[in-house]
């Protein structure tokens, strides 16, 4: 495709979709092309602004003359041209060491500038040079030494595995890493004294099969699986355990295919909520022990079905709250207990034989109901 039609046709999509920039602070600046500049292979990208500033200048210098200003959330098109150098800047109390770019500028009549890669992030996977100039820097600038290798490692696992074998691999792999990366990420944020706070939304472009959230309810980042993005991998691999696995596990986030950090076993009454309501007497419970139980003894997944079905167990045993009226509720409770075939465990049995005991008298017990309805 021609690339002067197709930056058109991009522009044509971002003049529909995003405000118009800044007005021009003087007139239209001629753009200096220093020699020392990188240009890639490939059609032109669209990268997201996701520092509170992005400063557009003519020439990849600091000092440069302006442009144009863009806020966090617009949108511009990389022209796949960089500077072969990087600067130290510090954009929203994290500093990143990286080089510039060059971009197409919405709503410009075709007018380019040069823009810090600090403070963007790509919408369109970039390629393994780009990665390498850009996102790796960024890596280890700012998690430290070491990261962009174990993540990169990791990726890699995460877009080959051929068996199932591999899948439990990476499944466990990833666990491992995510504890670690939200840690770091949440001590760089509380590190922070800014008002504008880093929202680190590139986490998502380098950490596969994830997904980086904002927690208002516990003020703290989180990562959770986007299950939509692991699915494929059960459908690549020769064997059917990681597909099972993986169909049992999505019954607990059905609705939107992402954990979080409640299951479709709550409900909240409304989005800010942090109150959770158990679910329990819909019937999502016993759905969920049911089908896992035939693979519960699944020797590769076998941890994992346990896992699982301890937080249906858990949400039974721990939760005050519930969302339908108690004779509901004790009446799949009692489901659970009388079914021959759920394969509950001693303890888990004698458990929930106390908290059907405890539902029976909930009032006294200070167990709330009919949370639909209040």
């Amino acid at each position: 495709m021609n690339i002067k039609f197709f930056r058109l046709l991009i522009f044509i999509f971002l003049g529909a979709c995003q405000s118009s920039p800044p007005p021009l602070p003087n007139p239209i600046i001629n753009v200096d092309t220093p020699a020392e500049t990188i240009k890639l292979d490939g059609q032109p990208s669209l990268v997201l602004v996701t520092g509170s500033l992005a400063i557009i200048r003519n020439r990849p210098d600091v000092s440069a003359a302006e442009i144009a200003r863009y806020k966090k959330n617009d949108t511009l098109l990389f022209v796949n041209e960089l500077s072969r150098h990087t600067l130290e800047i510090k954009l929203d109390d994290i500093v990143y060491d990286e080089p510039w770019l060059k971009v197409a500028l919405p709503n410009q009549n075709g007018l380019e500038g040069w823009v810090f890669a600090g403070s963007l992030r790509f919408l369109q996977t970039p390629s393994l040079d780009l990665q390498s100039l850009t996102m790796a820097r960024r890596i280890d600038k700012i998690l430290g030494a070491g990261w962009n290798d174990k993540l990169q490692a990791y990726n890699q696992e995460f877009n080959e595995m051929q068996t199932d074998i591999a899948f439990q691999m990476v499944w466990q792999r990833a666990e491992q890493i995510k504890v670690d990366l939200e840690q770091k990420i949440n001590e760089l944020y509380n590190q922070s004294v800014s008002s504008q706070k880093n929202d680190f939304a590139w986490i998502n472009d380098v950490f596969n099969g994830y997904q980086l959230y904002w927690l208002d309810e516990k003020q703290q980042f989180a990562l959770y699986k986007n299950l939509s993005s692991w699915l494929p991998k059960t459908i690549q691999t020769a064997d059917t355990s990681d597909e099972y696995f993986l169909n049992n596990y999505l019954l607990l986030y059905a609705n939107d295919s992402s954990e979080f950090w409640y299951t479709d076993l709550n409900i909240r009454k409304s989005a800010n909520d942090t109150l959770l309501y158990s679910l329990l007497g819909r019937n999502i419970h016993s759905q969920i022990l049911a089908q896992t139980t035939n693979y519960s003894q699944d020797n590769l997944f076998k941890s994992h079905y346990a896992d699982l079905r301890q937080i249906v167990i858990n949400d039974i045993l721990l939760c005050d709250r519930f969302w339908l009226d108690i004779e509901t509720v004790k009446k799949e409770l009692k489901t659970i207990l009388n079914a021959p075939d759920y394969n509950l465990n001693k303890n888990n049995r004698i458990s929930l034989e106390a908290r059907l005991a405890v539902l029976e008298n909930y009032q006294a017990n200070g167990i709330i109901v009919n949370g639909i309805e209040n």
